[in-house]
């Protein structure tokens, strides 16, 4: 029996979690919003649990350690980098139109070499740098194993970060100049993969 949970449901518990808590925000973080961070995931993850039951109050509270361990290691990163970076978008879709819910809508118009490709997607999150270029990521929540820094495109199967980042790049006509993916699992202990 799969685990209540399970890679999709932390994705998307922790999704939400970091897109509630960094949206709006405007002023720097500091160690005491840390508190915020868990108040938000733990309100999050009971909604999930009222959505489906994870069986037992000890399955929940399991479940709840390991979601604040990737908490944690979010917010240790996020303070790290506060002040380096402006957060501007969470959970921005591209080419869903009006009509998300049945997947109509037109696709976004990518621009290539030899024409166009019609893409949809969600970008995790944009950040603006200092310099004011714009920074595309990725949360993850299983392991970096699979990416590589020699190969980032690992020969088309990992075209994601790039795709992201021409995306943003036609759409905003502002530079994107990094692109990656940030694994917020204990495992990686919130290690981020970037590509310019």
């Amino acid at each position: 029996k799969e685990p209540w949970l399970n890679p999709r449901r932390k994705g998307s518990i922790l999704h939400r979690t970091f897109d509630r808590f960094m949206s709006g925000r405007e002023d720097r973080l500091r160690e005491e919003d840390r508190s915020k961070l868990m108040r938000v995931l733990k309100e999050t993850a009971k909604e999930e649990a009222k959505r489906v039951y994870p069986g037992t109050e000890a399955t929940f509270e399991e479940a709840l350690r390991e979601l604040e361990n990737c908490a944690h290691l979010f917010f240790r990163s996020e303070l790290r980098r506060s002040g380096q970076i402006t957060p501007l978008r969470h959970e921005w879709e591209f080419g869903y139109g009006d009509n998300r819910q049945n997947g109509d809508g037109d696709a976004f118009p990518l621009r290539l070499e030899d024409g166009v490709l019609p893409v949809r997607g969600k970008i995790d999150r944009i950040d603006q740098k200092k310099d004011g270029t714009l920074a595309v990521w990725d949360y993850k929540t299983g392991s970096q194993t699979s990416f590589s820094r020699e190969d980032p495109l690992k020969e088309g199967q990992k075209i994601q970060w790039a795709l992201y980042a021409l995306v943003l790049n036609q759409y905003s006509e502002e530079d994107v100049t990094e692109s990656g993916y940030f694994f917020t699992s204990e495992k990686e202990m919130g290690a981020r993969l970037a590509f310019e």
